[in-house]
């Protein structure tokens, strides 16, 4: 009976030690650190958008962002064209850009006419720069059809 009491014991013991996880211990990390690791997407820009309508065959470009400090930005328009809608973008016409400095609200206009039968997409590439930092971002507005 000995014997079974003590093999119970050491098949337990056996069992809690090779069924228990490890446990491993992390370093802290200085706050330095964590602003290294992780940074906000944007600082110097929030919100962006594209905008396109086209009425018979002249498109109407719209483009607006928000700026959280003065910055100096660069706001470029490119309407591109595909045959189906869902695929296969190509830079159909450079619409020219706009480079100013400013803060709050911004918002920019481009027209252009005698578009052929297609899909088309405003592109639309902002670039922000303030206290020497620079961020960039590229979006794309609805699809129109002519």
């Amino acid at each position: 009976m000995k014997r079974k009491k003590f093999l119970s014991v050491v098949l337990a013991i056996a069992v809690m030690m090779f069924s228990s996880a490890p446990i491993y211990a992390l370093e802290i990390q200085t706050n330095e650190e964590i602003q290294e690791t992780f940074s906000p997407r944007f600082t110097n820009m929030g919100a962006v958008y594209a905008s396109l309508s086209i009425s018979n065959t002249t498109a109407s470009c719209e483009c607006g962002l928000t700026l959280y400090r003065t910055s100096k930005i660069k706001i470029e328009f490119s309407l591109q064209k595909s045959a189906t809608g869902n695929g296969a973008w190509k830079d159909y016409r450079d619409l020219g850009f706009v480079e100013k400095t400013v803060t709050g609200e911004v918002e920019e206009y481009k027209n252009t006419s005698a578009l052929s039968t297609g899909y088309y997409r405003l592109k639309i590439k902002v670039t922000a720069t303030a206290n020497g930092y620079s961020e960039e971002t590229t979006i794309y507005s609805n699809v129109e059809r002519v």
